[in-house]
């Protein structure tokens, strides 16, 4: 009976209240609740929007996404972080192509062996898509159900999963499947925020354990936080008499790969050594920049921007290019090095 109760309030509260303008939430298809789900895997709605939109304008459907080159891809996904994401995007938009014939599947088990779709992504595809059951697990959730029932202990430890998902398959009805997964990934993101959730307004306060007894902050329990390491980069901003920059591509794994990037090495004293012998370039009119900080979810990136001239327009290494600046920021670049970018165009004779 508790789970029929639960069930119930959140989908009453959701056709009040829940969110049913979101992009993806028009013109439904499997191809555009997949997109969106990827996105929004670690990622905000207010961050998605701009690049879901600019995403699904240039790769209307799986067709189009899979016969798209991976750079075109990185390009529009750059500075949404997690380029895993956008890869795995690719390849299984080109399995879809030619082993399902455009189609998504409809059912769990083929879902789950396409690159990068997991439990709760191909839940929200059978429920939001094809109208289907289908468990959704996401932060937000786990952050209801935890103050909900007051679970204690790290919810991403293995065991605490496997109760979640016993929790969420025993919650969640057959019918309105979609309406309770949108809602209650809705009440997690929209009143049961991780700060200052607004308990006035939830359809569950009435049976949650910590706003009973007013602790509703100390779930989830804090975990200690691991230590990021910093780490210390230089990046090379290499300009040639044609006023071009000088672009690497990064390597197909570690930070940043395939997307295009500065020179980097991680010692200052190695710059002039490292370019003379990869590129076969003499350095000039080298100027150190202020280091700014870079943060990644692993690692704190130290950046110390390194400007020069070469005077010389050939590249020694395939993987090298010249860049035109208004070109290079059609590439696919990450965050720091469009931030250098910009910065370039004021502070050297780069034009733009």
């Amino acid at each position: 009976m508790m789970h029929r109760r639960f069930s119930q309030q959140v989908i009453a509260w959701h056709k009040q209240s829940g969110r049913k303008n979101l992009p993806w939430q028009t013109n439904v298809t499997p191809y555009r609740v997949w997109v969106s789900e990827i996105m929004l895997q670690q990622t905000q709605v207010a961050t998605v929007i701009p690049y879901y939109q600019r995403f699904i304008s240039r790769f209307q459907d799986v067709k189009a996404l899979a016969e798209a080159s991976l750079d075109s891809v990185l390009q529009l996904w750059a500075g949404l972080g997690f380029y895993a994401r956008a890869k795995n995007m690719h390849k299984c938009a080109q399995i879809l192509v030619t082993e399902h014939d455009t189609k998504f599947p409809k059912d769990l088990t083929t879902l789950q062996k396409l690159p990068g779709i997991g439990i709760s992504t191909a839940g929200a595809i059978l429920s939001f898509a094809f109208k289907q059951r289908g468990l959704i697990l996401d932060g937000n959730i786990k952050r209801v159900l935890s103050r909900y029932l007051m679970i204690e202990g790290n919810l991403n430890a293995s065991k605490s999963q496997s109760e979640l998902w016993k929790l969420v398959e025993k919650l969640t009805p057959t019918q309105d499947c979609a309406a309770f997964n949108q809602a209650m990934m809705d009440i997690g993101a929209l009143i049961c925020t991780p700060n200052t959730p607004q308990c006035a307004n939830c359809p569950l306060q009435a049976d949650c354990k910590a706003h009973k007894v007013g602790q509703e902050t100390d779930f989830p329990q804090k975990q200690v936080a691991k230590t990021i390491p910093t780490k210390k980069i230089f990046m090379l901003i290499l300009e040639n008499d044609e006023k071009q920059i000088l672009l690497d591509q990064r390597p197909p794994t570690g930070i940043w790969n395939n997307l295009w990037c500065f020179p980097i090495c991680e010692k200052e004293q190695e710059i002039t050594t490292i370019c003379k012998e990869k590129y076969g370039y003499t350095l000039t009119e080298i100027s150190r920049q202020k280091p700014f900080v870079h943060r990644l979810s692993h690692v704190h990136l130290l950046i110390t921007p390194i400007y020069a001239k070469a005077h010389a327009s050939t590249v020694m290494e395939a993987t090298s290019k010249w860049h035109d600046v208004a070109y290079a920021f059609t590439c696919a670049i990450p965050k720091p090095v469009k931030m250098i970018l910009e910065n370039a165009l004021s502070k050297t004779s780069i034009k733009k």
